[in-house]
């Protein structure tokens, strides 16, 4: 008699609860989805000249997150708020590619952040200006080692997010047949 009110009210609070706690379960679920729905796309050299015009274009896509990289991390920046001031959606991670601990840092920092890339623009290089004076057999050794072999270690270190998202995006497309 005495405890039925209470027990009453109890019964509605452990409903209430359970309901909550499946709306706090159904929130994260679909979070979880769109952050997996979104196509993540890589620009090397972005904080620039072509780089920043395909970060331009790759952050103007609204399902599509782009991950601008530059080898300067303030000049990277102000290209990264440059484009977000546009409504762009994009987001800055600093990356050198002439440097094996900044790439496999900034391999390691994708896994964990996005777990796939979609797309992998290799843009970085570096060039020596037509009027330097620096001579050709010592601009040849930088040149190479960043434009070639830089390109080689992103490729690399990112090439199985790559792969992973390309599986996932053939499994959806058999999924759909």
């Amino acid at each position: 008699m005495f405890l039925e009110p209470i027990l009453a009210h109890s019964t509605r609070i452990v409903r209430y609860s359970r309901f909550l706690l499946g709306f706090v379960s159904l929130f994260a679920f679909a979070s979880m989805n769109m952050a997996a729905a979104l196509r993540i796309a890589v620009v090397t050299g972005a904080n620039k000249g072509i780089g920043l015009e395909i970060a331009r274009k790759f952050g103007a896509a609204e399902d599509t997150l782009c991950i601008l990289t530059a080898r300067n991390a303030d000049l990277g920046s102000r290209a990264c708020e440059e484009l977000a001031k546009e409504g762009l959606n994009v987001v800055f991670k600093q990356l050198d590619i002439d440097d094996s601990s900044s790439v496999e840092a900034f391999a390691t920092q994708m896994e964990e952040e996005y777990g796939k890339i979609d797309t992998l623009v290799n843009n970085a290089a570096i060039a020596f200006k037509a009027a330097d004076p620096t001579p050709f057999s010592e601009q040849a050794e930088p040149t190479v080692r960043v434009n070639y072999f830089g390109t080689a270690r992103v490729l690399d270190a990112l090439l199985p997010l790559v792969r992973r998202a390309a599986a996932a995006a053939a499994a959806a497309r058999r999924a759909g047949r």
